[in-house]
């Protein structure tokens, strides 16, 4: 039998054999698509050379170099001797651009077709222009050999500066000041806070192109009490000048002296004003000579990190209170000053004593340095001035005030200070040969334990000595002797002022009414008695009672040696009333008693009276001094003294005190009997060398312009800064009166704090003109201005209304190139400024159309497209600081010298356009 055997295949084999058969015809089709597509690689590769070298051909071949090449194409010849062709320069492809953005399509085409007609084209081709957001499109030449596009490439190359429809070129200019004539600006010469007190002379400066006929006005802007006639380099100004006629007002006055316009001249000028009144009267408390004229100067001349202080011509007495400043970090500075002065002279540089020389009756130079100071950028107070008048009658500082001296005369005021021993000698004194007894007492415990030879002055004698132990003196002694020599300081120093008396003790006694008769205020307080209660409200309701009809500076001094023991029902209760005491006196202190004395010293103080309290012995409790010092207005007016010494310079402090505080306190001195003149000599200065905030500010193509603001009309103003302007310079002008400056803020920023440099406003000098630094002054924006004035510390007075914020900018004489426009023919301008003027110019000076621009108030109307015309509006507006309409530049046009340049054939920068080859098979 025969065996049949059958197998199965694996499946895996089935795989390897399709597999097999798979690949073999991949690689037979790859090999037929390979050779196919090698073929056709091939002239695409073609098409695509010939796209883009034939737009490189086009871009890189010039107009006159294919002419030149083929002698002289009689379509370009012509082209470029009608003017159509304008630039040879042009590439091909640059000047088929042209002729499509003139719609000189046909031109276009001629062009290509003459530069493609020795060119063997196989292929189909394409030249097409378009915008670069295709909403134009034109077919520039077109070399179609079939109907079909098959492998079509598509080369393409930007041309800027063109655009269909629109001009090729056209004109760029811009616009500059070549010069000005008859710029408006300003001259000042200032006077400090205080100068005085006789004869003024100060400098002013003018531009080296001042005339008379440049003048447009000049005013004199100043406080002063006395009458005077005006000086202008020694030539008399109009008549008399009068003045407030009154030492205590702060009114400003405004003379118009436009008329003596021949008296000034270029660069130094002597502005004097002589005093025809008293000594007391002869003085300015602020102000300047301001002249208003026209120049042909771009900018001032200025020298960064250096400037010089003119002190002023003074011939009377030198009384000076002014500051400087800088705009920078002072590092170094020179004072030199010459004088002649027969009484001691003094010189205050901020809080420093910078000398006291004696008297002399020759011209003194005194020069001193300050190296390395790095003082602050603030304004400095100097103070100069005169004491020691040994042979002057009597002085007074300041304006009337009115003073009630409180004393206590209770019971406790008898008490003795101390035991003092108290011895008697006797002597025997010669006279006429002949030896006589005589006697003297010594209150000197040391030369009575001593035992002394000689303590009286006799001759040779018989000791014999009597001891005993006395009451030297008592609190009230010394309160008398200390009241008595506060009258006497007071009326010693001045003419103004008054003083009343009230002593006290279960209640007020009466009172002695404001005298400056001295005498009869000396005897009442010898009558003091020591006796009763302390009714300490009660003294001070008195003494309040009678001030408050009083229209000068009123102060009240109390002086106590205890707590009080009485208390008042109200505030005009001056008989008093006890607390339950024991013995029905009130002898004992209670919060009542206290409560009610310091109430009647704080309403005193709401009355602006100023209370100075005084504690006078070692007798007050804690609660006591608590009392007297809450009963002062505050509390550094509250002193205590424990003995004689002490009392005496409290109250010669107090006196101080109340004459610096009156109004012009310490500014002015009224002088009577004779004095010898002294003199200030205006050639001394101080020279100030600073590190400038700012770098170097450059001047070029720069006009520098000054302004000064309307007056603030109180302590705030807003002034706004003109957009687009670099303020170099900055100053507020501070009219303190009969007050100091205390302190200027400008935009948050503590420009000057007199406090800085002391309390003693007597010793410091105050400035009339303060300067702030630009760096806080912002173009485009409002500078927040505040002015405090005072008399001391805590007192905050009205500001005068005549403050002003003076300033000078710099604003470009130039202005950006224009950006390619299609005109530049000019117009026929009509211009408005600033103070209402108009004026007429053609600009250019050729322009001879009828076309009319205007720049003013009802509004602008220009040609946008006219080069020169824009390039006039930009300057316009340019220097038009407060977009009114008007132009600052306070000039006639024909005077403006305003250079236009245009260039011709500037490409625009609109575009760009595509040229676009396409090539298919």
């Amino acid at each position: 039998m025969k065996r049949e055997i059958n197998k199965k295949i694996p499946r895996n084999g089935y795989y390897f054999i399709f597999d097999a058969l798979f690949a073999a015809i991949l690689l037979v089709s790859g090999l037929i698509v390979l050779s196919q597509y090698s073929g056709r690689q091939n002239y695409v590769n073609d098409i695509d050379f010939i796209s883009k070298d034939l737009l490189s051909s086009l871009s890189s071949i010039r107009i006159y170099e294919y002419n030149e090449s083929y002698r002289n194409n009689s379509f370009i010849v012509s082209e470029l001797n009608n003017g159509d062709i304008v630039n040879p320069q042009n590439t091909v492809l640059e000047q088929i651009g042209e002729y499509w953005a003139r719609d000189e399509i046909d031109k276009a085409r001629t062009l290509i077709s003459e530069v493609l007609k020795d060119v063997n084209l196989t292929y189909n081709i394409e030249i097409s222009a378009l915008n670069a957001y295709r909403t134009e499109y034109d077919i520039l030449y077109l070399n179609n050999l079939t109907d079909s596009k098959k492998d079509l490439i598509s080369s393409r190359r930007m041309i800027s500066g063109i655009e269909k429809g629109k001009p090729l070129s056209g004109s760029s200019s811009s616009a500059y000041l070549k010069k000005v004539l008859n710029k408006k600006i300003f001259s000042y010469a200032y006077f400090g806070g205080f100068i005085g007190q006789g004869n003024i002379t100060v400098p002013l400066t003018l531009l080296e192109d001042y005339n008379s006929s440049r003048l447009m006005y000049a005013v004199l802007k100043i406080s002063t009490p006395g009458n005077f006639t005006l000086y202008i380099n020694d030539q008399q100004c109009l008549g008399v000048f009068n003045g407030t006629n009154n030492i205590s007002s702060d009114a400003v006055l405004l003379w118009n002296v436009t008329s003596c316009r021949d008296f000034l001249k270029p660069n130094t000028n002597n502005v004097s004003i002589r005093f025809i009144g008293e000594l007391s009267t002869s003085f300015v408390a602020g102000g300047f000579f301001k002249a208003s004229y026209s120049t042909d100067s771009l900018t001032a001349a200025s020298q960064d990190g250096y400037k010089r202080y003119y002190f002023p011509d003074i011939y009377g007495i030198i009384n000076l209170y002014d500051a400087i400043s800088a705009q920078g970090i002072i590092q170094n500075w020179t004072l030199n000053l010459t004088f002649y002065n027969n009484y001691s002279t003094y010189f205050n540089f901020g809080n420093d004593t910078l000398f006291m020389v004696s008297g002399n009756d020759t011209i003194q130079n005194l020069v001193f340095y300050g190296i390395n100071q790095n003082l602050p950028e603030k304004p400095i107070p100097i103070r100069l001035g005169i004491q020691n008048f040994s042979n002057v009658t009597r002085l007074n500082y300041g304006v009337s005030s009115d003073i009630f001296l409180i004393t206590d005369v209770s019971g406790s005021m008898g008490e003795c200070i101390g035991s003092v021993w108290n011895c008697t000698y006797q002597y025997q004194k010669l006279r006429n040969g002949q030896y006589f007894p005589i006697s003297c007492i010594v209150n000197n415990q040391n030369l009575c334990n001593g035992n002394p030879d000689n303590p009286c002055g006799g001759a040779p004698f018989y000791r014999g000595r009597n001891y005993a132990t006395n009451c030297n003196q008592s609190r009230l002694d010394v309160a008398q002797a200390a009241d008595i020599n506060f009258v006497n300081s007071i009326f010693n120093n001045s003419l103004l002022h008054n003083i009343g008396l009230v002593d006290f003790s279960s209640s007020a006694h009466a009172i002695t009414s404001l005298t400056s008769n001295a005498a009869l205020l000396i005897n009442e307080i010898n009558t003091y008695v020591a006796s009763g209660a302390t009714c300490s409200c009660c003294g001070i309701n008195r003494a309040k009672d009678a001030l408050m009809s009083s229209a000068n500076k009123k102060y009240l001094i109390f002086l106590s040696d205890g707590d009080p023991t009485y208390y008042c029902k109200n505030l005009s209760d001056y008989e008093g009333s006890s607390v339950w005491g024991g013995d029905f006196t009130g002898g004992s202190s209670s919060e009542l008693d206290r409560n009610w004395t310091i109430l009647a010293g704080q309403d005193a103080c709401n009355d602006n009276i100023t209370v100075y309290t005084i504690g006078f012995g070692t007798g007050m409790s804690a609660q006591g001094i608590d009392t007297m010092m809450r009963t002062a207005c505050n509390s550094s007016l509250y002193y205590n003294a424990t003995d004689t010494s002490q009392l005496d310079a409290i109250f010669r402090n107090i006196s101080r005190d109340v004459a610096l505080s009156a109004n012009f306190s310490s500014q002015t001195v009224i002088v009577t009997g004779n004095y010898t003149p002294s003199r200030l000599y205006g050639t001394s200065y101080i020279d100030i060398y600073y590190d400038a905030v700012i770098d170097n500010i450059s001047q070029a193509n720069k006009i520098s312009v000054a302004r000064e603001s309307s007056q603030f009309n109180g302590c705030k103003a807003n002034v706004f800064i003109p957009s687009d302007v670099e303020v170099t310079e900055a100053f507020v002008t501070s009219y303190s009166g009969n007050y100091w400056t205390k302190n200027l803020t400008v935009n948050d920023f503590l420009v000057f704090n007199l406090a800085d440099y002391g309390a003693e406003y007597g010793r410091l000098g105050d400035p009339f003109l303060i300067e702030v630094p630009s760096v806080i002054v912002q173009s485009g924006e409002y500078s927040n201005i505040t002015i405090t004035v005072g008399d001391n510390n805590t007192d905050i007075a009205n500001c005068s209304n005549n403050n002003t914020f003076i300033y000078t900018f710099l604003v470009n004489s130039t202005v950006s190139r224009s950006s390619v426009l299609s005109g530049s023919q000019g117009c026929n301008w009509t211009i408005q400024f600033d103070d209402g003027s108009i004026s007429n110019s053609l600009i250019p000076t050729d322009y001879n159309g009828n076309y009319t621009c205007y720049y003013n108030t009802t509004g602008v109307n220009y040609k946008n497209y006219d080069a020169y015309d824009v390039s006039v509006y930009d300057m316009l507006d340019q220097l038009d600081f407060d977009n009114d309409g008007r132009v600052d530049i306070n000039l006639e046009v024909e005077d403006l010298e305003v250079i236009v340049t245009s260039i011709e054939s500037v490409p625009y920068l609109w575009g760009p356009s595509i040229i676009e080859i396409r090539a298919w098979k």
